[in-house]
């Protein structure tokens, strides 16, 4: 599966996805593909699997352990 995390560069937002990309890796395991980090001037944090948005920090606090499950599944 392919993910991409967006995330606010002005906000500071690149730890998050760090954050997020690192419990990918440890709980998806194999099932990942590549995980694309983006920077985006929007202000929003954003993680989608093969093109198909599964988390938002507009829908849902930001924790990574849940993105990760998210992620999983989805994938």
């Amino acid at each position: 599966m392919h993910v991409e995390i967006d995330y606010c560069k002005a906000c500071g937002g690149l730890g998050m996805a760090i954050e997020v990309r690192d419990a990918l890796e440890s709980d998806c395991g194999a099932a990942l593909d590549d995980v694309e980090l983006t920077p985006v001037e929007d202000g929003s944090f954003r993680v989608s699997v093969d093109d198909r948005e599964v988390f938002t920090t507009e829908n849902a606090k930001y924790d990574p352990a849940r993105v990760a499950q998210k992620v999983c599944q989805a994938g």
